[in-house]
């Protein structure tokens, strides 16, 4: 059973029907990162809708020929830039396994010294598209000086 029925109900979706599915997503968590996420507890009431939207992130990083590294250069890009606690431990963790805990943490604060030319080119151009989306154009990231192409081509 996944739910704890000796916490009390504070969240605004309140619990999740037992499920089979859901215990699934709860058994990923805590096999991948040792505790069950908070938002594996929304994604509960909809497991299926998850894993369809997971499935769909997976596909668009495939066509686009994206690397776990060069996913988790964007994330945690992303991450950084607004403040999102949870993908920053989520997907900084991963990134560290692929660069190293120094370089995934100076992304996380938006730095990037010591990075290869192709891997800032993606962290600036992601920065800019969640800090200043209307200056991202199919022409030029300003701050890195790469095309701005949906072409796997432009981070090679």
């Amino acid at each position: 059973m996944t739910l704890d029925e000796s916490r009390p109900d504070t969240g605004f979706l309140g619990p999740h029907a037992p499920s089979a599915a859901a215990d699934r997503l709860f058994d990923d968590d805590r096999a991948e990162a040792g505790y069950v996420m908070n938002l594996s507890h929304a994604w509960a009431h909809q497991p299926a809708a998850h894993d369809a939207l997971m499935d769909l992130l997976r596909q668009a990083a495939a066509s686009a020929g994206l690397t776990c590294r060069q996913r988790g250069l964007l994330v945690s890009a992303v991450a950084g830039a607004v403040g999102d606690p949870h993908c920053a431990l989520a997907w900084g963790t991963r990134l560290a396994g692929e660069v190293g805990d120094e370089p995934a943490a100076a992304v996380l604060r938006g730095e990037d010294a010591g990075l290869e030319p192709g891997d800032r080119s993606l962290t600036r151009w992601a920065r800019q598209l969640v800090t200043d989306p209307g200056a991202t154009t199919a022409g030029t990231c300003k701050h890195c000086g790469t095309p701005a192409s949906p072409t796997r081509r432009s981070w090679r």
